[in-house]
């Protein structure tokens, strides 16, 4: 993936399974003030997260830890993976409780 740069990916639950189980894995072995950090960005994003689903507006204070996420946490990923994270490029996905209408277009 950090070789061919895609703007899309499609694949099965299993895959992000497995990804989530080794980054887990990695920041358990983790200092303790690292495994600390990286816990605070998670719920980070988890929150900015829930106002793109929303379509409601982040306050300062979150939009200020978002920055700061992004530059400790996020900037490494980048660094390690040639560009390639999770914050690079925002991707729709129709998520439960959404129409599908505003997901995109559907296959048949």
């Amino acid at each position: 993936m950090g070789e061919v740069q895609p703007t899309v990916m499609c694949s099965v639950p299993r895959l992000y399974e497995k990804m989530y189980a080794r980054v887990n894995e990695k920041v358990a072995g983790d200092p303790p003030l690292r495994q600390k950090i990286f816990r605070w960005a998670i719920g980070v994003g988890r929150e900015s997260f829930g106002h793109r689903v929303n379509k409601t507006q982040p306050g300062a204070l979150l939009k200020l830890k978002v920055a700061v996420a992004d530059k400790l946490v996020f900037s490494k990923i980048k660094a390690r993976t040639g560009g390639v994270s999770a914050s690079s490029s925002p991707v729709e996905l129709p998520w439960p409780g959404r129409s599908r209408s505003s997901s995109g277009p559907r296959a048949s």
